[in-house]
Protein backbone atom coordinates (compact mmCIF):
# COMPACT_ATOMS: atom_id res chain seq x y z
CA UNK A 1 0.00 0.00 0.00
CA UNK A 2 1.23 3.74 -0.29
CA UNK A 3 2.45 5.89 2.27
CA UNK A 4 0.37 7.07 5.14
CA UNK A 5 1.50 10.04 5.06
CA UNK A 6 -0.72 12.50 2.94
CA UNK A 7 2.48 15.59 3.26
CA UNK A 8 6.12 15.96 3.85
CA UNK A 9 7.04 18.73 5.56
CA UNK A 10 10.79 19.50 5.43
CA UNK A 11 13.21 22.53 6.45
CA UNK A 12 14.57 24.45 3.42
CA UNK A 13 17.89 24.73 4.88
CA UNK A 14 17.66 21.02 4.55
CA UNK A 15 17.18 20.16 1.59
CA UNK A 16 19.54 23.30 0.24
CA UNK A 17 22.17 21.99 2.57
CA UNK A 18 21.89 17.64 2.31
CA UNK A 19 19.52 17.56 -0.52
CA UNK A 20 20.75 20.16 -3.38
CA UNK A 21 24.71 20.01 -2.55
CA UNK A 22 25.25 23.26 -0.65
CA UNK A 23 22.50 25.27 -2.52
CA UNK A 24 22.74 29.14 -1.30
CA UNK A 25 20.23 29.59 1.80
CA UNK A 26 17.84 32.19 0.98
CA UNK A 27 16.00 34.93 3.67
CA UNK A 28 13.31 35.79 1.45
CA UNK A 29 10.17 33.85 0.34
CA UNK A 30 9.76 35.37 -3.20
CA UNK A 31 13.63 34.70 -4.25
CA UNK A 32 13.26 31.27 -3.27
CA UNK A 33 9.65 30.74 -4.96
CA UNK A 34 10.24 32.83 -8.26
CA UNK A 35 14.64 31.61 -8.73
CA UNK A 36 15.14 29.09 -6.62
CA UNK A 37 13.23 25.51 -5.80
CA UNK A 38 9.71 27.14 -6.97
CA UNK A 39 10.73 26.55 -10.58
CA UNK A 40 11.62 22.97 -10.19
CA UNK A 41 8.52 22.55 -7.54
CA UNK A 42 6.14 24.36 -9.89
CA UNK A 43 7.72 21.23 -13.01
CA UNK A 44 6.85 18.38 -9.96
CA UNK A 45 3.55 19.57 -9.84
CA UNK A 46 3.19 19.87 -13.55
CA UNK A 47 4.15 16.09 -13.75
CA UNK A 48 1.25 15.19 -11.01
CA UNK A 49 4.17 13.77 -8.84
CA UNK A 50 3.23 16.59 -6.56
CA UNK A 51 0.01 17.83 -5.89
CA UNK A 52 0.85 21.12 -4.29
CA UNK A 53 3.35 22.68 -2.43
CA UNK A 54 3.70 25.66 0.08
CA UNK A 55 6.82 27.49 1.48
CA UNK A 56 6.08 29.15 5.02
CA UNK A 57 7.76 31.32 7.61
CA UNK A 58 9.05 28.51 10.23
CA UNK A 59 7.50 28.60 13.44
CA UNK A 60 10.21 28.55 16.05
CA UNK A 61 13.56 29.99 14.55
CA UNK A 62 14.42 32.27 11.17
CA UNK A 63 13.94 30.58 7.91
CA UNK A 64 10.93 28.38 5.83
CA UNK A 65 9.59 25.35 5.72
CA UNK A 66 8.36 23.38 3.00
CA UNK A 67 5.18 21.49 2.59
CA UNK A 68 4.88 18.97 0.16
CA UNK A 69 1.32 17.01 -0.86
CA UNK A 70 2.40 13.88 -3.34
CA UNK A 71 0.59 13.55 -6.55
CA UNK A 72 -0.25 10.46 -8.45
CA UNK A 73 2.93 10.10 -10.25
CA UNK A 74 4.48 9.46 -6.63
CA UNK A 75 2.54 6.84 -5.27
CA UNK A 76 3.17 5.16 -8.57
CA UNK A 77 6.91 5.03 -8.04
CA UNK A 78 6.45 4.54 -4.33
CA UNK A 79 4.70 1.22 -5.38
CA UNK A 80 7.75 0.32 -8.26
CA UNK A 81 10.65 0.87 -5.99
CA UNK A 82 9.81 0.55 -2.20
CA UNK A 83 7.01 -2.00 -2.34
CA UNK A 84 8.41 -4.06 -5.30
CA UNK A 85 12.17 -4.07 -3.65
CA UNK A 86 13.72 -5.41 -0.69
CA UNK A 87 15.16 -2.40 1.92
CA UNK A 88 18.56 -3.14 1.17
CA UNK A 89 18.05 -2.85 -2.49
CA UNK A 90 16.18 0.81 -1.93
CA UNK A 91 18.29 2.22 0.50
CA UNK A 92 21.19 1.05 -2.00
CA UNK A 93 19.32 2.89 -4.59
CA UNK A 94 18.04 5.93 -2.41
CA UNK A 95 22.11 6.91 -1.77
CA UNK A 96 22.84 5.98 -5.21
CA UNK A 97 20.39 8.45 -6.25
CA UNK A 98 21.63 11.30 -3.88
CA UNK A 99 25.33 11.14 -5.38
CA UNK A 100 23.63 11.50 -8.76
CA UNK A 101 21.99 14.67 -8.16
CA UNK A 102 24.26 15.86 -5.42
CA UNK A 103 27.86 15.88 -7.21
CA UNK A 104 26.50 16.90 -10.44
CA UNK A 105 25.01 19.98 -8.31
CA UNK A 106 27.63 20.75 -6.88
CA UNK A 107 30.20 20.24 -10.09
CA UNK A 108 28.08 22.65 -11.79
CA UNK A 109 27.85 25.40 -8.43
CA UNK A 110 32.02 25.11 -8.41
CA UNK A 111 31.99 25.65 -12.03
CA UNK A 112 29.73 28.83 -11.84
CA UNK A 113 31.92 30.35 -9.11
CA UNK A 114 35.19 29.72 -10.82
CA UNK A 115 33.59 31.38 -13.98
CA UNK A 116 32.35 33.93 -12.12
CA UNK A 117 34.60 34.59 -9.07
CA UNK A 118 31.74 34.71 -6.59
CA UNK A 119 31.57 32.39 -3.72
CA UNK A 120 28.90 29.06 -3.86
CA UNK A 121 26.64 30.61 -1.15
CA UNK A 122 25.78 34.08 -3.47
CA UNK A 123 24.61 31.80 -6.63
CA UNK A 124 20.89 31.61 -6.48
CA UNK A 125 20.89 28.22 -8.83
CA UNK A 126 22.19 26.84 -11.89
CA UNK A 127 21.68 25.82 -15.67
CA UNK A 128 20.14 22.24 -15.54
CA UNK A 129 22.16 22.28 -18.69
CA UNK A 130 25.45 22.25 -16.62
CA UNK A 131 23.95 19.54 -14.10
CA UNK A 132 23.79 17.34 -17.25
CA UNK A 133 27.24 18.03 -18.00
CA UNK A 134 28.19 17.75 -14.74
CA UNK A 135 26.93 14.09 -14.72
CA UNK A 136 28.66 13.15 -17.99
CA UNK A 137 32.11 14.28 -16.44
CA UNK A 138 32.05 12.45 -13.47
CA UNK A 139 31.49 9.73 -15.49
CA UNK A 140 35.44 10.05 -16.71
CA UNK A 141 36.33 12.35 -13.76
CA UNK A 142 36.38 11.74 -9.87
CA UNK A 143 34.79 14.04 -8.12
CA UNK A 144 37.61 14.77 -6.10
CA UNK A 145 39.86 15.83 -9.09
CA UNK A 146 36.95 18.06 -10.28
CA UNK A 147 38.29 21.09 -8.66
CA UNK A 148 41.77 20.85 -10.27
CA UNK A 149 39.93 20.09 -13.92
CA UNK A 150 38.06 23.26 -13.81
CA UNK A 151 40.81 24.91 -12.95
CA UNK A 152 42.69 23.63 -16.12
CA UNK A 153 40.23 23.63 -18.48
CA UNK A 154 38.91 27.75 -17.63
CA UNK A 155 42.89 28.26 -17.62
CA UNK A 156 42.87 26.75 -21.47
CA UNK A 157 39.96 28.37 -22.41
CA UNK A 158 41.23 32.00 -21.13
CA UNK A 159 44.74 31.00 -23.10
CA UNK A 160 42.68 31.15 -26.43
CA UNK A 161 40.35 34.03 -25.13
CA UNK A 162 37.69 31.45 -25.52
CA UNK A 163 34.86 33.21 -23.02
CA UNK A 164 33.24 29.93 -21.52
CA UNK A 165 29.47 30.50 -20.77
CA UNK A 166 28.34 26.78 -20.13
CA UNK A 167 30.07 23.72 -18.45
CA UNK A 168 29.63 22.02 -21.94
CA UNK A 169 31.88 24.99 -23.02
CA UNK A 170 34.79 22.55 -20.97
CA UNK A 171 33.96 19.16 -21.93
CA UNK A 172 36.51 19.34 -24.82
CA UNK A 173 39.41 19.43 -22.18
CA UNK A 174 39.04 16.81 -20.25
CA UNK A 175 40.67 14.35 -22.37
CA UNK A 176 43.79 16.70 -22.12
CA UNK A 177 42.96 16.86 -18.29
CA UNK A 178 43.23 13.37 -18.11
CA UNK A 179 46.44 12.93 -20.47
CA UNK A 180 48.07 15.65 -17.89
CA UNK A 181 46.84 13.75 -14.77
CA UNK A 182 48.12 10.27 -16.43
CA UNK A 183 51.44 12.41 -16.42
CA UNK A 184 51.85 13.84 -13.54
CA UNK A 185 50.61 10.56 -11.70
CA UNK A 186 53.77 8.88 -13.53
CA UNK A 187 56.33 11.71 -12.69
CA UNK A 188 54.86 11.16 -9.27
CA UNK A 189 55.60 7.27 -8.98
CA UNK A 190 59.18 7.98 -10.75
CA UNK A 191 60.23 10.85 -8.15
CA UNK A 192 59.10 8.58 -5.20
CA UNK A 193 61.04 5.60 -6.38
CA UNK A 194 63.71 8.26 -7.49
CA UNK A 195 64.11 9.39 -3.72
CA UNK A 196 63.54 5.64 -1.96
CA UNK A 197 66.67 4.50 -4.29
CA UNK A 198 68.24 7.73 -2.67
CA UNK A 199 67.29 6.94 0.57
CA UNK A 200 68.27 3.12 0.44
CA UNK A 201 71.57 4.29 -0.68
CA UNK A 202 72.10 6.57 2.07
CA UNK A 203 71.00 4.10 3.93
CA UNK A 204 73.53 1.17 2.54
CA UNK A 205 76.47 4.09 3.84
CA UNK A 206 75.42 4.30 6.21
CA UNK A 207 75.68 0.42 7.36
CA UNK A 208 78.58 -0.24 5.84
CA UNK A 209 80.15 2.77 8.27
CA UNK A 210 78.39 0.67 11.12
CA UNK A 211 79.92 -2.39 9.94
CA UNK A 212 83.86 -0.93 9.61
CA UNK A 213 83.24 0.14 13.32
CA UNK A 214 81.82 -2.84 14.35
CA UNK A 215 84.66 -5.34 12.92
CA UNK A 216 86.92 -2.90 14.69
CA UNK A 217 85.72 -3.00 17.80
CA UNK A 218 85.51 -6.73 17.52
CA UNK A 219 88.71 -7.26 16.48
CA UNK A 220 90.20 -4.74 19.41
CA UNK A 221 88.34 -6.98 22.00
CA UNK A 222 89.85 -10.55 20.35
CA UNK A 223 92.46 -12.59 22.25
CA UNK A 224 95.75 -12.27 21.48
CA UNK A 225 95.92 -15.39 19.34
CA UNK A 226 92.55 -14.48 17.31
CA UNK A 227 94.07 -11.13 16.31
CA UNK A 228 97.54 -12.61 15.58
CA UNK A 229 95.66 -14.83 12.96
CA UNK A 230 93.66 -12.22 11.60
CA UNK A 231 96.62 -10.06 11.05
CA UNK A 232 98.87 -12.55 9.74
CA UNK A 233 96.23 -13.71 6.92
CA UNK A 234 95.66 -9.67 6.31
CA UNK A 235 99.62 -9.03 5.54
CA UNK A 236 99.71 -11.99 3.23
CA UNK A 237 97.05 -10.14 0.78
CA UNK A 238 98.53 -6.42 1.91
CA UNK A 239 101.88 -7.53 0.99
CA UNK A 240 101.04 -7.09 -2.74
CA UNK A 241 100.40 -3.40 -2.54
CA UNK A 242 102.68 -0.79 -1.49
CA UNK A 243 103.40 2.62 0.69
CA UNK A 244 100.54 4.22 2.66
CA UNK A 245 98.17 2.54 0.38
CA UNK A 246 99.65 -1.27 2.35
CA UNK A 247 98.29 -0.04 5.49
CA UNK A 248 94.92 1.03 4.46
CA UNK A 249 94.17 -2.19 2.50
CA UNK A 250 95.86 -3.90 5.78
CA UNK A 251 93.18 -2.14 7.94
CA UNK A 252 89.91 -2.90 5.73
CA UNK A 253 91.59 -6.61 5.00
CA UNK A 254 91.18 -7.13 8.88
CA UNK A 255 88.46 -6.04 9.38
CA UNK A 256 86.67 -7.90 6.08
CA UNK A 257 88.17 -10.91 8.00
CA UNK A 258 86.93 -9.86 11.55
CA UNK A 259 83.39 -9.42 10.17
CA UNK A 260 83.40 -12.74 8.13
CA UNK A 261 85.00 -14.90 11.42
CA UNK A 262 82.63 -12.96 13.85
CA UNK A 263 79.75 -11.99 11.81
CA UNK A 264 77.41 -13.17 14.48
CA UNK A 265 78.27 -10.21 16.19
CA UNK A 266 77.29 -7.67 13.58
CA UNK A 267 73.40 -6.86 12.79
CA UNK A 268 72.13 -7.63 9.21
CA UNK A 269 71.03 -4.96 7.53
CA UNK A 270 67.56 -5.64 7.79
CA UNK A 271 68.28 -5.33 11.57
CA UNK A 272 70.18 -2.56 11.82
CA UNK A 273 67.47 -1.21 9.53
CA UNK A 274 65.05 -1.61 11.82
CA UNK A 275 66.35 -0.49 14.99
CA UNK A 276 67.84 2.72 12.74
CA UNK A 277 64.43 3.49 12.02
CA UNK A 278 63.08 3.54 15.72
CA UNK A 279 65.58 6.46 16.00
Amino acid sequence: MPPVSKTLTTDNDDICAEWLGGLAVHKFKSVIERDQLGPHLQQLVAVNFLTSYTIDAAKTRDGFVITFKPGRAFFEDYDRFYRKQRGGTVRAAFNSDRQEIKEPLQVAYLFTEKRIGRPTSSIGFVNSKDVETAKLLLTKIAFSDIPAFLDYALAEARSTNFDVQSLGGLKQYATGYMALRSRKADAQVRDTARKAAKREEALRIEYDAYRRKQSSRIFAGLPKAARAAIETEACTHGASFGGPLREQMLEARKRMLTAQHYGNRIKSYEEWKAAYSTK
